[in-house]
């Protein structure tokens, strides 16, 4: 639904968004994306068999550290069961997964025979193999509540009838402001899908290299891709 590697040609554009320090935006109630955010920050620890739990909830340390001491201005959104649309989606990253398991059987028997020769293996192989692996980890059911669970003692989780990024759509279109407070709403996100809903100008997106955070505008991106408006 999204532009694949969109922020990578906005690189390339050299439109990197504006910079930004969500907690200086008093403003501002964000709509946080979990998954679409924190996925590659969650499956590194899972990964390393940390518990689901606790990987919730020094998640939810990290968010009153960088949106809000009191966590009152944050709404964190958890995909549920995929729609029929995003199926496709997710079949083709089955499938990427199976090509990746595919190539690091072919690296380990690869350092498995060098290791029985009594050579090296080169480093170009090792370091697929460590990219690779988180790569095959499946988030299931049964992680995600538990990650919910760790994220509910500081967050409201909410966990959409669909996905995340179309539960945001729907909140931010519905009420643009929060009730009582007037901060503006803001969708946080690592994908590029919440820019193609009409009602989403904005979208805040954490650099996976530097953590710092920055503002896409549509209008910008649109212009900085030489896009047709809708």
């Amino acid at each position: 639904m999204g532009i694949p590697g969109l922020f990578q040609k906005l690189k390339k554009s050299k439109m990197n968004g504006e910079p930004w320090d969500p907690l200086a935006k008093t403003d501002v109630h964000f709509e946080i994306d979990i998954l679409g955010t924190f996925f590659w920050f969650l499956i590194s620890q899972l990964t390393r068999g940390v518990d689901p739990v606790r990987v919730g909830e020094s998640l939810a340390n990290y968010l009153t550290n960088v949106f809000d001491p009191a966590p009152n201005r944050c709404t964190l959104h958890m995909d549920g069961a995929p729609t029929r649309q995003k199926m496709k989606a997710r079949n083709e990253r089955a499938n990427t997964r199976s090509k990746t398991r595919q190539r690091v059987r072919r690296d380990l028997d690869i350092m498995q025979r060098r290791s029985n020769a009594g050579k090296w293996t080169s480093q170009s192989i090792v370091h697929r193999i460590q990219r690779d692996i988180p790569r095959l980890y499946i988030l299931t059911e049964q992680t995600k509540a538990a990650l919910r669970q760790g994220l509910a003692t500081q967050y409201h989780v909410c966990l959409c009838q669909g996905e995340a990024d179309t539960c945001i759509a729907v909140k931010i279109s519905d009420e643009p402001r929060m009730t009582g407070s007037g901060g503006h709403r803001i969708a946080v996100s690592a994908d590029s899908d919440l820019l193609v809903y009409e009602d989403i100008p904005y979208v805040l997106r954490r650099n996976p290299t530097s953590q710092e955070y920055s503002l896409y505008s549509k209008a910008s991106v649109i212009k900085a891709l030489d896009l047709p408006s809708a």
